[in-house]
């Protein structure tokens, strides 16, 4: 059903929302193995959250053996949107001549810069990857003229990261391509359909986060 009202940049907005929660899924995904992520997915069913964003929609509740097939099916569903977003990612990546994971680093970057800078804890804290790895790739990045990198005034100890001038032209130049193809894949969906796939994707994320704990601890 279409919201009533919804513009084009309502749209925008909420596909993008909803296109950087499939991101970071997606990140999650290729940081561990499949089988431990079913596993995950299928503890999240299990424990499912109360809201109207979540497995069960409305009801909140997803233990029926017709809801199992659902889950399962939505288990091979995010796993082939992973899939897709890498290969997408990657020729994004390659336009810019970065690695795929630089990109993702570049992209949490230009999502979660408020204009004063990042630190490496919040950007590894977001794809999920050790800040030795941000710390690694951004140093690279930064070499690259891509990535700014200060120590934050606060606490000498924080660096602060930001996209320097040539990184903002570089995906300017490419950011027509970009939208293009973002309102090909969120063409159908309204503004509603697009805010409440950006909560479940949420939704997941969260539990996902929580199952990988409880797995590592049952190890």
């Amino acid at each position: 059903m279409e919201m009533a009202g919804a513009t084009l940049q309502d749209r925008g907005v909420a596909g993008h929302d909803s296109l950087y929660m499939l991101l970071i899924v997606s990140a999650y995904i290729e940081q561990n193995r499949f089988g431990e992520f079913c596993m995950a997915l299928r503890l999240t069913k299990n424990n499912p959250v109360k809201t109207t964003a979540d497995f069960g929609g409305k009801h909140g509740n997803t233990r029926s053996p017709e809801n199992d097939g659902l889950v399962r099916e939505l288990i091979w569903d995010i796993f082939a949107v992973s899939s897709y977003l890498g290969d997408i990612r990657r020729v994004w990546a390659g336009m810019l001549d970065v690695s795929g994971p630089q990109w993702l680093i570049l992209m949490a970057i230009d999502h979660l810069d408020a204009g004063k800078g990042i630190s490496v804890g919040t950007v590894s804290t977001k794809l999920h990857v050790k800040q030795t790895f941000i710390v690694a790739q951004t140093k690279m990045l930064e070499a690259d003229g891509m990535v700014a990198r200060r120590s934050s005034d606060r606490d000498a100890r924080v660096v602060l990261l930001s996209l320097t001038e040539a990184a903002r032209r570089r995906l300017a130049k490419i950011a027509p391509r970009r939208k293009e193809i973002n309102d090909f894949i969120f063409s159908q969906p309204s503004a509603r359909a697009l805010k409440e796939l950006a909560d479940t994707m949420s939704s997941i994320r969260g539990r996902l986060e929580q199952a990988s704990l409880m797995l590592n601890i049952r190890k």
